[in-house]
């Protein structure tokens, strides 16, 4: 870097902090299985298929954390909306890859089904 390099996080303005807060929130919503405001954002425009720095998709992460109802209902959503549930992280690894891993046996069955 030359000393005209400015640093790209220090030029977000405080529109870009607000949406990538609403996308922090909707990676979040997706790992408690928060239904309704996860609905809200993707239905306010988040989209279905981002991944985060890892690689994760909304739908791997509730797959991940999918040990009660309220993951299983968020990956519903996810899928309703069109969340592509064959994309993989960087390792190659897919939402049902993961259910499976963690022994989510309802998560698995649903990605599993969905066409």
């Amino acid at each position: 870097m030359n000393a005209r390099t400015t640093n790209p996080v220090a030029s977000i303005d405080a529109d870009d902090a607000d949406v990538l807060a609403l996308i922090r929130a909707a990676f979040q919503h997706a790992r408690s299985g928060e239904v309704a405001p996860l609905a809200a954002l993707v239905d306010a425009g988040v989209p279905i298929d981002i991944k985060n720095e890892k690689g994760d998709t909304l739908l791997m992460l509730a797959a991940y954390h999918g040990h009660v109802d309220d993951h299983v209902a968020a990956i519903e959503l996810l899928l309703a909306r069109g969340a592509a549930k064959d994309r993989a992280d960087a390792a190659g690894v897919t939402a049902l890859a993961l259910a499976r891993g963690m022994g989510v046996q309802r998560a698995a069955a649903l990605l599993a089904s969905s066409p």
